[in-house]
């Protein structure tokens, strides 16, 4: 869909990729110059991210109602959208801090 030049599905594509961003750096950076304990905490918190970006979508659909694969495939910005981002960028940050 993002290929396809849907507006919705690029916003939370950019929202998920500097969510996963904000949890590498700060894994890395945390990891005081150990190679192998960065790169097996990057591995698991990025998991850790990815499970906790799909449950969010998940559970934004249901509490709000929001029909995320409509919100995806809309041909033109939808403002629920900008509650899926939110909600990424959220996650990433609270994953970040975590790892501190």
């Amino acid at each position: 869909l993002v290929m396809a030049g849907r507006p919705n599905a690029a916003a939370i594509a950019a929202a998920g990729v500097v969510s996963m961003a904000l949890i590498v750096v700060v894994t890395v950076y945390s990891s005081s110059g150990d190679l192998i304990e960065g790169l097996v905490s990057t591995v698991v918190f990025g998991v850790l991210g990815l499970v906790g970006q799909a449950l969010c979508v998940r559970l934004i659909g249901f509490v709000t109602g929001i029909d995320i694969g409509q919100v995806l495939a809309a041909e033109k910005f939808v403002p629920e959208v900008l509650v899926v981002v939110a909600s990424y960028l959220a996650l990433g940050l609270i994953i970040a801090v975590a790892i501190l």
